[in-house]
């Protein structure tokens, strides 16, 4: 097996064994900055959440190999065919994957929109992405506000993204 995936399993088991220290959609990064990134793109150049000025951006890390994913992606491609796009783009980013085996998915299993690859694990590692799928809801000016690993549905990620398009400020837990 592959060291990398043993950290994220570990991790995914300190999740189960302590259910409830956080509420749902909201972790300690959820009131955090995303750093700055741009990835490869399936279909050509490199793209991020800076490069949709004003919008908010949907991003759900996910896996090949992942059957929750699937039933994410579904969820997500919903959302999308009914989402205002002038005020939030989604980008999928696919997690520890050649790009070859996230190109030949893709094609069998097409995204509407754009498909990012984070081959090395290097933005899930740096976003402390255990679980997947993860979706987390990035307002337009770059803070966090919902950050979800495990399937997230549909009205939850609604809120996000109408929160995060208002220009609300999200309030703290505590």
């Amino acid at each position: 097996m592959n060291p990398r995936r043993l950290v994220p399993l570990a991790a995914l088991a300190l999740l189960l064994v302590a259910p409830g220290c956080a509420q749902e959609g909201e972790t300690e990064e959820a009131r955090n900055l995303v750093p700055e990134f741009r990835l490869p793109s399936l279909s050509g150049g490199e793209l991020g959440p800076a490069d949709f000025p004003g919008k908010a951006v949907l991003v759900e890390f996910w896996a090949t190999w992942c059957t929750p994913c699937r039933a994410q992606a579904k969820i997500l491609e919903k959302m999308w065919e009914t989402e205002n796009r002038d005020k939030v783009q989604y980008l999928a980013i696919s997690v520890g994957e050649k790009e070859a085996t996230v190109r030949s998915f893709v094609e069998r299993n097409p995204f509407s929109y754009p498909v990012l690859l984070d081959s090395e694990d290097e933005l899930s590692v740096a976003l402390s992405i255990f679980a997947l799928p993860t979706v987390m809801v990035v307002d337009p000016t770059g803070e966090i506000v919902y950050f979800q690993q495990g399937l997230s549905p549909a009205a939850p990620l609604k809120s996000a993204i109408e929160l995060a398009t208002s220009g609300a400020v999200p309030a703290a837990s505590s």
